[in-house]
């Protein structure tokens, strides 16, 4: 069985960066990397849950 594009890309091999999945989740952490930009600093729960969906785990005090 072959590798998806994704595998390949976490496995530091050549991939192709315009596969279907893979601009997808390109374009959703755009939409959430836009939101947090546009997220008031003082909105410090909504940004948290931003990072999160971002990047699946952050760390105390981030």
């Amino acid at each position: 069985m072959s590798k998806s594009e994704k595998e390949k890309m976490l496995a530091g091999e050549v991939y192709n960066s315009r596969d279907p999945e893979l601009l997808e989740r390109y374009h959703i952490a755009r939409a959430l990397l836009l939101e947090f930009n546009q997220t008031s600093s003082r909105n410090l729960g909504r940004k948290s849950e931003l990072l999160n969906e971002l990047l699946g785990e952050v760390g105390e005090g981030v």
